[in-house]
């Protein structure tokens, strides 16, 4: 009993702390480079270095920003602002009803692939200004 209860308190504190360095890389300003309606190679390449090249395919429709704050998601969408709170839990990001898998996350990029109908992914690229 006390090995069982011993894991827990292990699982739960590196569960914790993951979603702790998630909300950390997470905060700041991400703007939308990248969006796929499926992963094929004519939509976009992806380098191993984590650059993204348009290709013809590519369907430039709005700009789109995200600020991260610690409690709130300000959503800049072709200057225009919606404001909306969002939540973590494990890998998924909920925005509005919404989850999203978080696919990859790290200083410079943030690639989330929406959960449900879709199979859209979005690639974001941190801003440092």
């Amino acid at each position: 009993m006390k090995i069982i209860t011993l894991l827990f308190l292990i699982i739960g504190t590196f569960s914790c702390s993951a979603q702790k360095d998630t909300r950390s890389l997470i905060t700041g300003k991400w703007e939308l480079i990248v969006e796929e309606n499926h992963l094929s190679e004519n939509e976009a390449e992806i380098s191993l270095s984590g650059s993204v090249t348009k290709t013809e395919t590519d369907d430039w429709k709005y700009e789109t920003i995200f600020l991260f704050k610690s409690d709130s998601l300000h959503i800049n969408r072709n200057g225009t602002v919606y404001k909306t709170t969002y939540k973590l839990k494990d890998s998924t990001l909920i925005l509005d009803g919404r989850n999203f898998k978080i696919f990859n996350i790290d200083e410079k990029e943030l690639i989330l692939e929406e959960n449900g109908l879709t199979d859209k992914r979005y690639i974001y690229r941190k801003k440092t200004d």
